[in-house]
């Protein structure tokens, strides 16, 4: 089950140069994923490559041009006369190599094959392609996202470090509370500073990705999670990977190497005919056939046919192997998935509520007088500190599902919302 790498409908999302600097206008996923893959270079010249190998194998099909010759036969020395000798005669020629049956259609046929590879090795990198997109997107949701839950961090401690001044200007207060305070307050800048420097440099990698000339432009807005697919349904996904099917072809190109350097060894024979002028007799006709002689078979076409032999099963063992690579980075990445997926609903039922409610409870009761400072700013801490891990856990485990998706072969399982099919 796969779905076709081309589906993506770009919906308007404002991302042209006009509104590259529009940091409020939200960029949806799969759109930009989408049109990622539609104006990417690299991928646009995978396009140009199969359309260069489609017509060298109509070339490859051809017929060999025709020779035409022109001679002067038999001219007697040292008059040089036409007219002395009856053998004297200007001929014209035209002569045709006639390929042995079959090969025409082999060479055609292999040729076919490197077109139908590129079109495989454009699948495999538009999946790399996603993969990085996504890998870039989350990078850039997550620090402005962490931006946000820092901001109001640092205004919840400067609200705190205003309250303990005063309260220890009215003597409620320790000289250790208020350092404090002050501390966490300036310690919140370098995060600040180093998610400013994320957010540069995965909105280049994005603009870089969509072949533009500037960074991207925008808020992107994390996709909800869906549900992971089956195991059974991801390893018949693998089957159909576009990197195993384009190995797959070389190896059935190397085949019919093979099989065209064996049938070498039939050669093709070159049938001829001749028309002669002779000045004051009756014209000539003449018709040849030659053949060449494969009297070197066994150096020539018989070791081009065991090399290309011994290359289909090179490319049949890479496949097997890549085959083996892919199941274990699939498995990995769906462990991977489970696990962030499983932690992230612990951080949203159960960490987070309880750590919202703790500074709650704890502000009211430094309000009232019944917990000290101390108790108060480290709740804080602490609920900012998770809700960031929490951030981070929904990030991972968007791009584990990339990984994933890589791996199988197919976006289905990182948009399911397209629907799979066969």
């Amino acid at each position: 089950m796969r779905v076709p790498l081309g589906i993506f409908i770009v919906t308007p999302l404002l991302l042209s140069p006009a509104f590259a600097g529009a940091q409020e206008q939200t960029i949806l996923l799969e759109p930009l994923v989408g049109e990622i893959l539609r104006d990417n270079r690299e991928l646009a010249a995978f396009e140009s490559t199969a359309k260069a190998a489609g017509e060298r194998s109509v070339a490859a099909g051809a017929f060999p041009a025709p020779t035409v010759g022109f001679a002067v036969r038999s001219v007697p020395v040292p008059s040089f006369s036409f007219t002395e000798d009856e053998m004297t005669m200007a001929e014209v020629m035209i002569s045709q190599r006639i390929p042995w049956f079959g090969k025409r259609e082999l060479r055609r046929e292999a040729e076919g094959k490197v077109a139908d590879a590129t079109a495989r090795t454009a699948e495999a990198a538009k999946l790399e392609l996603a993969e990085a997109a996504v890998d870039a997107y989350a990078g850039l949701w997550l620090s402005l996202a962490s931006r946000e839950v820092i901001d109001r961090q640092a205004a919840d401690l400067q609200r705190l470090a205003t309250l303990a001044r005063s309260r220890l200007a009215s003597g409620g207060e320790k000289q250790a509370d208020v350092l404090r305070a002050q501390m966490e307050v300036a310690r919140i800048r370098v995060p600040l500073l180093q998610l400013r420097q994320e957010e540069a440099r995965q909105r280049a990698t994005l603009g870089a990705l969509l072949s533009r000339g500037e960074p991207l432009g925008g808020s992107p807005e994390l996709p909800s999670s869906s549900a992971l697919p089956s195991e059974a349904e991801l390893f018949t996904s693998i089957e159909a990977h576009p990197e195993l099917a384009a190995l797959s072809v070389e190896e059935e190109r190397a085949k019919l190497d093979a099989r065209l350097a064996s049938k070498d060894k039939w050669p093709d024979p070159e049938v001829g005919v001749a028309y002669g002028f002779r000045a004051g007799l009756p014209d000539m006709v003449s018709a040849e056939v030659s053949i060449p002689l494969p009297i070197f078979a066994g150096s020539d076409q018989d070791r081009r046919a065991a090399a290309a032999r011994a290359d289909a099963r090179a490319a049949a063992n890479k496949r097997e192997a890549r085959r083996s690579t892919l199941l274990g980075e699939a498995r990995a990445a769906y462990a991977a998935a489970e696990a962030l997926a499983e932690r992230l609903a612990v951080y949203e039922d159960e960490i987070l509520p309880r750590a919202r409610l703790t500074v709650q409870s704890a502000t009211g009761a430094f309000q009232s007088g019944g917990v000290d400072f101390l108790t108060v700013l480290d709740a804080q801490v602490r609920r900012n500190g998770e809700e960031l891990d929490a951030m981070r856990t929904r990030a991972e485990l968007l791009r584990a599902k990339a990984r994933l998706a890589r791996a199988a072969g197919s976006l289905s399982f990182l948009f399911p919302s397209e629907g799979r099919h066969e």
